[in-house]
Formats: C-alpha cells, structure tokens, sequence
C-alpha cells in the first residue's frame, strides 16, 4: 500500500493489491483495485486476466469480462484457457462470429485443448445458424475427445447443437 501511495498511477501496483485482496478474501475491495489498475492501462496482461476471472467467479458483468479477455487474448494469444471464456462469453453475449474468429485465431491448439476447441466452435457455429458446419465441428470435438469423461463432456456440451434437418425421400412422381 505504500508503493500505490508513492506510485499513484501504476496499473501494475493496483493490480497486485488486487491480488493481495484476492488472497485475504475481499473480493468487493480486489475488484475496485482491478478495475483502478485497468483505467490506468497496464502493460501486465495477468491484471487483466485476474479481473476476468474474478468478474466470472462473482457472476460479474459480461461486457466487463468480455472487455478483459479480449485484452488477454491480444496481449497473450496463446493462453487458452482465456480464450476458450472468452468465445464462450461472446456466446452468451450473442456474439457468435466475433467468438468464432477469436476461436480460429488461436495460435496453437495441444491435443488436450482440441475437444474444447471444437466444441466452443460448434456452438458458434450453431449460434450462426451454420448448421453444416456446427455438426463438422461437433464431430471434430468428439474424436479429439480422449477419456471416457471427456467424451461425455463433449456429448453434454454439444447437447445444445441442432440435430440435422429431416429431409423428405420422394419418389419421383409420373404424370
């Protein structure tokens, strides 16, 4: 507290008392230090990402926490775990090509991530009303699926994905 008093504008400085008041429990006074680190635009891309994932423990505001993952993303594009919340945020927000683009711009996918990866890209895709391309997606998350556990996962996820389109067989008519 003393280096906030003698550097007032450092977004890093707020951003560890942030994290000071993370670790004592006070969440409501983390918070206020996030968001004063973040008005002050610091270089340190983990403030942002901790004021994400504080914002997501709380249920905090979406705009808020899309706002911080997409600092993340740009400032770390290959933190995945940031971009993951951050397509599935968009999602919530409606957002689905905006989720979608920050979903294939990901530098680098590890086969533990692909499952993942594909699902969030199916429920956007489904969100688009791509319908073709959500159950591509969906079928690319099920064979990079790997246990048994995350195999149901997958299925639970992809749950909300549109079942393909009955289409009727005629036979052809003669006149």
């Amino acid at each position: 507290k003393e280096l906030a008093a003698q550097y007032p504008k450092s977004g890093e400085i707020e951003g560890a008392l942030g994290n000071l008041e993370m670790q004592n429990g006070d969440t409501d006074a983390a918070l206020a230090h996030y968001r004063s680190a973040l008005a002050l635009h610091p270089a340190d891309w983990m403030v942002y990402w901790n004021y994400a994932r504080l914002l997501d423990g709380e249920g905090g505001a979406l705009d808020a926490r899309v706002q911080a993952l997409e600092e993340v993303v740009r400032r770390n594009p290959g933190l995945m775990e940031a971009r993951f919340r951050l397509g599935d945020d968009l999602c919530v927000a409606g957002r689905f090509a905006d989720a979608l683009a920050r979903l294939k711009e990901a530098p680098k996918v590890e086969p533990e991530q692909a499952a993942l990866m594909f699902v969030e890209m199916a429920v956007a895709s489904n969100g688009l009303r791509q319908l073709d391309e959500a159950r591509r997606y969906a079928d690319q998350a099920r064979a990079a699926a790997r246990t048994a556990a995350e195999k149901a996962e997958v299925e639970r996820l992809l749950a909300g994905i549109q079942a393909p389109s009955k289409t009727e067989t005629r036979e052809p008519t003669h006149d």
